[in-house]
């Protein structure tokens, strides 16, 4: 049986950590995926400079960008605004945002703020690794396709 937590291990490269005030950032990478974690908190104190690393990875064009919140602690308006914000340049490029252990209190403020239309959010590494091995499954049934020529 696959272990599908070993492959996110061993198919995903840690790119970065950087300290924020309240927390810390972690990016990591796979092709066209981007992984950012977030821990502690994330509000006007340090908003600001986690949208400036998101401009960076969204520079990138990632054809999907995970925010793993499993130790993200607290949430403000101007930090789910960075989540907006990182969702409206994803779509520019036809990019997908999904978001993976959502703690209570986070999925309340998800629902207090309403739900970003058009994200997949996942319970587990699991469910997302799943639907990241079907994602490239499809692709490359879609380029195997491609490449056949009629006769």
């Amino acid at each position: 049986m696959l272990n599908l937590a070993k492959l996110w291990e061993r198919t995903f490269t840690k790119s970065w950590e950087k300290h924020i005030p309240g927390g810390y950032l972690t990016l990591s990478t796979r092709g066209g995926y981007a992984a950012l974690s977030i821990a502690g908190n994330l509000d006007a104190s340090n908003a600001p400079m986690v949208e400036a690393e998101l401009d960076a990875i969204l520079a990138t064009e990632p054809d999907l960008l995970v925010f793993d919140l499993a130790e993200l602690k607290y949430v403000t308006s101007m930090g789910f605004r960075t989540f907006l914000m990182a969702q409206k340049a994803q779509r520019k490029h036809r990019g997908q945002t999904s978001f993976l252990n959502l703690q209570p209190q986070i999925q309340e403020v998800f629902k207090i703020m309403g739900s970003l239309p058009d994200v997949r959010m996942f319970g587990s590494i699991d469910e997302l690794e799943t639907f990241v091995i079907e994602e490239l499954d499809e692709q490359l049934d879609r380029a195997q396709k491609g490449a056949v020529k009629p006769e």
